[in-house]
């Protein structure tokens, strides 16, 4: 022997192993296209605010990254999550590529999961409270006749409201 080793050549999705005496396959997230020599490589891997919509196998790295659409987010980097996130009811993304999702502001709610909007709270009800799901309805006695406030107003002296949700009081 003169201390010179072989050359092992692998065939495609396999690179020689450590001991240089065969060939192990590549193992999962990564591949090698050609045979030959060379090291197994890694797929390659979406970013925040994507999903990966492509392929990895031993052989071949056919990547696709797609950003997330509104409602939804991803914050992994480096990652081939083939989905992204949705968002919870009370909050909401709007635009595409996001990592995370915004909480509907107070006088707004979003009873749904993965919405990219949130809905003002309608006439006679108010939410005083960011990120929630359902709006309150005014109390007897208090009104609100604007849609997505925050709050209901008292009737004023000498008025009433003795139902709840509503817009007016009586005289």
């Amino acid at each position: 022997s003169t201390g010179e080793t072989a050359c092992h050549q692998c065939g495609d999705g396999s690179e020689v192993n450590l001991a240089q005496t065969g060939c192990n396959a590549c193992t999962a997230g990564q591949f090698k296209a050609i045979a030959g020599n060379a090291n197994c490589e890694e797929c390659t891997k979406c970013g925040a605010g994507q999903k990966f919509t492509g392929t990895c196998s031993t052989t071949a790295d056919n990547t696709g990254c797609t950003e997330c659409v509104g409602g939804f987010y991803q914050d992994a980097s480096g990652h081939t999550e083939s989905s992204c996130k949705g968002c919870p009811a009370g909050w909401q993304q709007g635009a595409g590529g996001k990592t995370d999702c915004g909480q509907c502001s107070a006088g707004q709610f979003q009873n749904e999961q993965s919405k990219d909007t949130c809905k003002d709270c309608p006439t006679g009800w108010y939410t005083n409270n960011a990120g929630v799901s359902g709006c309150k309805q005014c109390p007897a006695g208090w009104k609100q006749a604007a849609q997505g406030t925050s709050n209901c107003g008292a009737c004023a002296a000498g008025a009433y409201q003795n139902a709840s949700s509503k817009t007016a009081c009586k005289d």
